[in-house]
């Protein structure tokens, strides 16, 4: 898949789901829908945060930054990174929902998501 290609349907898909979490958003009572409901929330949520983080880190590397490693590394380590904010936003919104979050709760996580940016990015120039 083409660079180009990449961006079109990453825009696309996020789009999409960013209707789909709209559309959730308005027309989906979580007291009455049950479990579904909330599902549906968090995962198109997801999804759609996956897409606008990794659209914005390949924009900051490309444009702003103006890298010099190919392209495939530069979308790899945007999408890796969308994922573990994604991963960092979705647990936090989950653990408000059960009344758990705290600031050290919060810590932990960012920590954790550090962790994981660090060991995945050491064994990317391996």
């Amino acid at each position: 898949m083409t660079y180009l290609a990449y961006v079109i349907y990453m825009s696309i898909g996020t789009i999409m789901a960013l209707g789909v979490w709209m559309w959730t958003l308005i027309s989906i009572n979580p007291e009455t829908s049950g479990p579904a409901g909330i599902l549906l929330f968090y995962i198109s949520l997801a999804l759609a945060l996956v897409g606008i983080f990794a659209l914005l880190g390949l924009w900051v590397r490309v444009m702003i930054v103006r890298t010099s490693e190919m392209r495939v590394l530069v979308v790899r380590a945007s999408f890796r990174q969308a994922i573990l904010f994604m991963l960092l936003v979705i647990s936090s919104l989950v653990l408000q929902m059960q009344g758990m979050i705290s600031w050290w709760a919060f810590g932990l996580i960012f920590l954790f998501a550090i962790s994981l940016e660090f060991f995945f990015a050491s064994g990317e120039h391996l």
